[in-house]
């Protein structure tokens, strides 16, 4: 596998990351207005109850009434507050949840680094090898030309020699030219 394509995958594998990093996000922006809603809604049950208390101040008679009705509502928020403190139990879990992906997630990130790590070092170790041998070949390329033009030249005179006895043969069986 080629360095190039190496690098390709991990950032390809990094953007995944990221995608599902910005995914996380949203999902912590989407829980955040969501109790913050549920906040607001429980500020106006909290003001609705002062409005109360200051309507009892005010007013003496029909107190046990009151006091029934406000008991109601304190069990209605009670409610409230145990279906919360569920809500936030869960996040909770959420969160426990995310983070032990994130964890999977750093621990394939660092596997993936170490396998990177090892891919290099055997790039590294072949391109060592690679560099001899091309060393090597030149070398013998080297000494082949060397033998190579030695051997022609030889070949050349003794051809020329060749030519010259053929020549003189020529010259005795059918006489000389000329």
């Amino acid at each position: 596998m080629e360095q190039h394509e190496v690098n390709k995958r991990i950032l390809e594998t990094l953007e995944q990351f990221n995608d599902k990093f910005a995914n996380i996000d949203k999902q912590f922006a989407n829980m955040d207005k969501k109790f913050e809603k549920r906040f607001e809604g429980i500020d106006k049950n909290f003001e609705e109850v002062n409005k109360r208390f200051e309507e009892i101040d005010k007013k003496f008679e029909g107190m046990d009434k009151r006091l029934e009705s406000i008991d109601k509502r304190f069990e209605s928020m009670n409610e409230k507050f145990v279906g919360v403190d569920q809500q936030l139990k869960g996040l909770q879990g959420s969160v426990n949840c995310i983070e032990d992906k994130v964890n999977r997630i750093e621990d394939k990130v660092n596997r993936v680094e170490d396998k990177v790590t090892r891919i290099e070092d055997k790039m590294d170790n072949h391109a060592h090898e690679f560099r001899s041998h091309l060393k090597q070949l030149d070398r013998s390329l080297k000494e082949h030309r060397y033998v190579m033009d030695h051997t022609s030249f030889a070949v050349e005179a003794d051809v020329r020699k060749l030519k010259a006895r053929v020549q003189v043969v020529e010259d005795e069986v059918f006489g000389e030219k000329g």
